[in-house]
């Protein structure tokens, strides 16, 4: 058995994906106002969705799911046609019709044309006297506008222009606006600035919302609590804040969410907590409902809430300054997934690491319970005591990479053609119905792109040294101990 730290919990709300805040406003704008969102309506029979394993599919109007949850990510449909990743599964990318299918298309084909603007207004990127970018705006005739004093400038409507600064931590730029006679509309208090036509999308660390061209709030239009993302598609409203995603109508009626509220698992429920002790922070986990009282549920709960307060509550209150001062420079993402088998409770942590660089890694961690005795289980509970189980495994994992090398083509095999049989680990695992799932982090096999790679390994395979008088076996197949 073992105690488990796990710091992947802590979200970084600079990733915009909802739990329900408090609502102000709602009502879809009029006619008139309608048309300034034209560039955002796209295509309104299918609409993109993010599941709660980090899979995108396509709902319909009325909330039903059209094309099932299965991508990397998912665009919205424009002239009949989307662009969908899937690289995780090996699949690419590829642009498909409102049934699914991949079509010979090429992306650039059904993107949604980025805005043009003619009015002659210049972005100027220079470096200062220590080699410091900064920018500026100038008109057509090179008056200087806005002066160059800010980290970056990005134009986000025919009359705005957002303005960063550079924080230093996360979030990493504060914004204002001003208008295109140099005026600034705001204070330095946007943390993500989206323009939306003649209206600008923003969140001040607190609520998420909309600003005219004034930089004053827009009666009528959505005003949540949380960090996050506003978007009107067609007549609905898309809402992502603090790592929920959902669908609105035009008085506020959810046609669709993926709010884990509460799971049923056989006889206990599992529903979603959400710790966010400031707006830099939020972390999920589940807590377990016992309505009988027979399983070790307090002591689970106090086990998951702990790798919360762990992972989170440390950073937040720290009295180590160079602790604090590290994680402000740290941008998480993560959520979880539930499975029971037997008594056997299975709870997997997944996210997005990013700590400068090119890009930030991708984790997995998978935690196996008790659900008797609240303890977590470790691979080596399966198997018989003192069995060479981690080489019985690593043998199975290589045989299938000899086998891949001679019957498929390198761009179909797992891993990279340097691999050899040190690299393999079972470090990671999952215990499913029927097979254990042994996965390796992105670069410990293949490349980045290519994800975690993970070998599926039947229990038939491993009958000789498998414990069946053991705990562990016995609880996945609900027998009495």
């Amino acid at each position: 058995m073992k105690r488990v730290l796990i710091p992947l919990l802590i979200v970084s709300t600079m990733l915009f994906t909802s739990s329900c805040g408090n609502r102000q406003g709602g009502e879809i704008p009029d006619e008139t106002q309608i048309e300034a969102q034209d560039s955002v309506i796209q295509d309104r029979e299918l609409f993109p969705i993010q599941d709660r394993n980090g899979k995108w599919g396509y709902i319909d109007r009325a909330g039903n799911i059209a094309i099932q949850p299965q991508y990397d990510y998912a665009y919205d449909f424009y002239g009949g046609y989307a662009f969908v990743e899937n690289y995780s599964e090996g699949g690419g990318s590829i642009v498909m019709d409102r049934n699914g299918n991949e079509t010979d298309k090429m992306r650039e084909e059904v993107a949604k044309p980025e805005k043009e603007y003619t009015d002659g207004y210049e972005i100027i990127e220079r470096e200062d006297a220590y080699h410091q970018t900064l920018y500026s705006v100038e008109d057509k005739d090179g008056n200087e506008i806005i002066p160059p004093e800010y980290d970056y400038i990005h134009r986000e409507s025919d009359y705005i222009f957002a303005a960063a600064k550079y924080t230093g931590e996360i979030p990493r730029f504060v914004s204002a606006l001003f208008d295109t006679e140099g005026n600034q509309l705001t204070d330095f208090i946007y943390y993500n600035v989206q323009g939306r036509d003649e209206y600008i999308m923003v969140t001040d660390g607190e609520y998420t919302y909309y600003l005219d061209a004034y930089g004053k709030p827009v009666d009528g239009f959505p005003k949540l609590e949380g960090m996050g993302s506003i978007t009107l598609t067609g007549d609905l409203w898309r809402i992502e804040i603090d790592g929920d995603m959902r669908y609105e109508d035009s008085v506020g009626n959810i046609i669709w969410s993926n709010a884990a509220t509460e799971t049923t698992l056989g006889d206990i429920a599992l529903t979603d907590i959400v710790y966010k002790p400031n707006m830099n922070t939020y972390a999920h986990y589940p807590e377990i409902i016992d309505p009988q009282g027979r399983y070790a549920a307090e002591e689970i709960n106090e086990t998951l809430k702990g790798i919360v307060i762990d992972s989170a509550g440390w950073y937040v209150e720290s009295e180590d300054v160079s602790e604090s001062e590290y994680w402000k420079h740290r941008d998480y993402s993560g959520d979880y997934s539930a499975n029971r088998i037997g008594d056997m409770l299975m709870i997997e942590f997944s996210g997005y690491i990013y700590t400068g660089g090119a890009h930030g890694m991708p984790f997995l961690d998978t935690l196996h319970f008790d659900l008797i005795s609240g303890e977590i289980f470790e691979l080596g509970d399966l198997f018989v005591e003192g069995s060479d189980y981690e080489n019985a495994l690593i043998d199975i994992m290589w045989n299938e990479i000899e086998t891949d090398r001679v019957t498929k083509g390198e761009r179909e095999q797992k891993v990279n053609d340097f691999v050899d049989k040190s690299y393999l680990k079972c470090d990671n695992f999952r215990l499913k119905d029927g097979h254990i799932e042994i996965y390796h982090t992105p670069y410990a096999l293949a490349s980045f792109a290519d994800g975690f790679v993970q070998f599926d390994i039947s229990y038939d395979k491993l009958d000789g040294i498998i414990d069946k008088e053991g705990t562990l076996y016995k609880r996945m197949r609900g027998e009495q101990i």
